[in-house]
């Protein structure tokens, strides 16, 4: 496949059926979740900036910075706890439940584990 034909190929299989779209973009909770969404991936790249010029740089830790950024990702994170009527205790519940279920219940890390996850348990155990 060459260039052209991928591009021709992204547009034939690209959903264009945008009175659709438009119809579900309507939807105040899809307004609010694509701004936590958007402002989410935006904040984070904020964060691997800030990495980036310690790494490649050399430059200190801005921890001030790093403070503003992860508050900012949390702050989206709110918008969409809010707007799907999630607390942040059930979110860390059934991150610690699956987590649990990965490490074993001391949480101790091992690449293995890291690695090789059994989704199917680790889902049983978040609906526990």
């Amino acid at each position: 496949m060459n260039p052209n034909e991928f591009l021709k190929s992204v547009d034939k299989l690209e959903n264009k059926q945008f009175d659709k779209l438009k119809e579900r973009m309507s939807s105040e909770t899809n307004l609010r979740l694509m701004h936590a969404i958007v402002g989410i991936g935006t904040e984070a790249g904020e964060i691997q900036d800030l990495f980036k010029k310690k790494v490649m740089y050399g430059k200190d830790i801005d921890r001030s910075a790093f403070v503003d950024e992860l508050g900012d990702i949390m702050w989206y994170i709110g918008v969409a706890c809010n707007t799907l009527e999630i607390s942040f205790e059930e979110i860390m519940e059934k991150n610690w439940k699956k987590l649990s279920v990965r490490y074993g219940k001391d949480l101790t890390y091992s690449d293995t584990s890291a690695i090789i996850k059994n989704k199917e348990l680790e889902k049983a155990a978040q609906n526990e």
